[in-house]
């Protein structure tokens, strides 16, 4: 089984970024739907400005965390059909002529797995430390 606890699809012009857990095990690839993420920081004109709306930023992005951290705290692993049930915008792909995957790596910021398939494109940023966990999916998943 591999796990990635945690990948951001960033925002688009309409939809929010979203936060995911992607799991691989031996019933397929589940990609589990935890929260919202927060986009990219936003910065202000002048110095009391940008005080101000990082403050702002920091304080949904604490709070946005928190709730992360208590949904991804009530994930059973062992029953994961449970977990897609909880948002319509979590999937499962039981075989790989369901689902394109490929990974682009970025050293420095991680890298992008591309997600194609029934109705789901999604690009989902990898973080630095499940570089590697992202590379063996998409090469056990085939």
């Amino acid at each position: 089984m591999f796990v990635i606890q945690r990948c951001v699809k960033p925002p688009g012009f309409i939809f929010a970024a979203r936060t995911y857990r992607l799991v691989l095990n031996d019933k397929g690839l589940y990609l589990i739907h935890i929260g919202r993420a927060m986009g990219p920081k936003v910065r202000a004109d002048n110095a009391v400005s940008d005080a101000l709306a990082q403050k702002m930023i920091g304080k949904m992005e604490r709070s946005m965390m928190e709730n992360l951290a208590k949904r991804e705290e009530g994930i059973d692993d062992a029953n994961l059909d449970k977990e897609l049930l909880r948002s319509k915008k979590s999937h499962f792909f039981a075989d790989p002529s369901e689902v394109q995957l490929s990974f682009n790596a970025n050293h420095h910021n991680g890298g992008r797995l591309k997600l194609k398939g029934k109705g789901t494109r999604l690009n989902l940023q990898i973080f630095p430390a499940d570089m590697h966990t992202a590379e063996l999916i998409v090469q056990a998943f085939v």
